[in-house]
């Protein structure tokens, strides 16, 4: 008797989107306490070199969801296409 496999597929491209949504998300709520209650702490020294353009500022805090976006996005792509792969 032969056994029914069922292989299920992901959507990368909508994994990518929720993904990008929910780090951009993130660092939303962090520039936001960067800029309201943490006035530039070490961690902001650290999320400046990875997202090139972030600062503890309104522009910066901007740049950083971009950026946030960006990397969720091709992070959840990638994380979707491979699933689908193997």
């Amino acid at each position: 008797m032969a056994e029914k496999t069922h292989k299920h597929q992901l959507n990368a491209v909508r994994l990518g989107k929720a993904m990008g949504i929910l780090w951009a998300t993130a660092m939303l709520i962090y520039g936001l306490a960067d800029i309201l209650i943490l006035r530039g702490s070490i961690l902001s020294d650290i999320m400046s070199q990875w997202y090139m353009g972030y600062s503890p500022t309104p522009v910066g805090l901007v740049l950083g969801v971009a950026w946030g976006f960006a990397d969720g996005f091709i992070g959840g792509f990638i994380l979707g296409w491979v699933y689908n792969k193997v």
